[in-house]
């Protein structure tokens, strides 16, 4: 640009008066500086604009103080910038909150300089890029994202977070970590997710897997609700019930297996010994169901009592050794035949005849209704 051209550029100040756009070519209302009191026409420019869709707009809002010009050789005003200039107030009123504390009171709270870069809405919401830092406590070096009512996605990259965060404002979060330092709390590497509401994981056109491979450690699922907030202890209320960990298959089948080349086990198990009704139940409830107990090696029942009920037949079979003990330490060898035929059989006696076997063998009364504990009592993933 030559030298006359710039000299004859007007730069003014100006007010933003009306920022309707009646031709939608980016333009608002000023009252210009020097130009009297009606408002001129100001056309608006941005850092970056194409001729596409492409742009970044952002126009001031109504009573802001802005800088405008006029090129040399145009009848055009073209809007420059913001002059985050205190409010004009008038004689008795008292001065509003500084422009910049406006956007963010606290931009210059670490180093006494401004040390973020800040786009926000009239709301609230906006970019936050930040190079807080003093060197000893405070390092807050970030990119984030918020909304009007405190949803953040957040870009943390000061050592002991070192992350991105997604947060819907209301205690729900997913924290992705890099490598968190000096932070016990946080491992590298990392993705947890935590929320005060239900969790849902849904898959409609294939599979859901959780995997740990070689490198990792254990698969844990546990549940630790007691149920006290919804008013319900250790099954008090079985309507609302809580602390059950339910697997449930609609079409197919449910499989517990372990394919261990080494120790293979699988345990099932009450391990409170003071719990009060614990119950391990297999059961079938179709005519034509089956349980079967099977093993290449050894099939061990030990308990202090056994109750077997059968609405049919009992049929066991032997190929070995059959041997039937009991208090008087009677033996009984293959082959061996007891044949009720009505007649009860004591295999030790005299002692206590054989007790009556119940058809449900659990009965217990936790509520003002008695509740069949052999029936199953969560409501399971429906």
């Amino acid at each position: 640009m030559k030298k006359e051209q710039i000299q004859n550029t007007e730069i003014r100040k100006a007010e933003v008066r009306d920022r309707t756009d009646v031709g939608a070519t980016g333009t608002f209302l000023a009252k210009i500086s020097g130009l009297g009191e009606g408002s001129q026409i100001v056309y608006y420019v941005s850092p970056y604009g194409s001729g596409a869709k492409a742009g970044f707009i952002g126009v001031p809002e109504l009573g802001t103080q802005v800088l405008v010009c006029k090129p040399s050789g145009s009848n055009e005003w073209y809007y420059m910038g913001s002059t985050f200039a205190p409010e004009i107030v008038e004689e008795g009123e008292t001065a509003g909150t500084p422009p910049f504390s406006r956007v963010d009171p606290s931009i210059n709270k670490v180093s006494g300089v401004p040390s973020k870069i800040l786009l926000h809405g009239n709301n609230g919401q906006g970019l936050e890029i930040s190079d807080e830092q003093d060197g000893k406590t405070t390092n807050n070096i970030k990119t984030e994202l918020t909304s009007s009512n405190g949803k953040k996605i957040t870009m943390h990259d000061s050592p002991g977070i070192d992350a991105i965060k997604l947060d819907s404002g209301n205690n729900a979060s997913i924290t992705l970590t890099q490598n968190p330092q000096n932070n016990p709390q946080k491992s590298a590497a990392s993705i947890e997710v935590d929320c005060n509401g239900p969790q849902l994981h849904v898959c409609r056109e294939s599979d859901l897997e959780m995997k740990v491979l070689g490198g990792g450690r254990e698969l844990n699922i546990h549940n630790s609700a007691n149920g006290v907030p919804w008013g319900n202890f250790q099954h008090a209320n079985p309507i609302n019930p809580a602390g059950n960990v339910n697997v449930q298959s609609d079409w197919g089948d449910v499989n517990i297996m372990s394919k261990s080349p080494l120790m293979g086990r699988i345990f099932i198990e009450t391990i409170n010994p003071a719990g009060q009704t614990q119950l391990i139940q297999l059961k079938t409830n179709s005519v034509n169901g089956g349980i079967v107990l099977q093993t290449n090696g050894t099939l061990a029942i030990d308990a202090t009592n056994i109750a077997m009920n059968s609405r049919g037949n009992v049929a066991i079979g032997c190929n070995g050794l059959f041997s039937v003990e009991a208090l008087g330490g009677m033996t009984v060898q293959t082959p061996a035949k007891i044949d009720l035929e009505g007649t009860t059989v004591n295999l030790a006696p005299g002692a206590a005849a054989t007790p009556t076997i119940p058809v449900e063998p659990i009965i217990t009364a936790t509520t003002a209704t008695p509740l069949n504990t052999n029936d199953y009592f969560g409501r399971g993933l429906e």
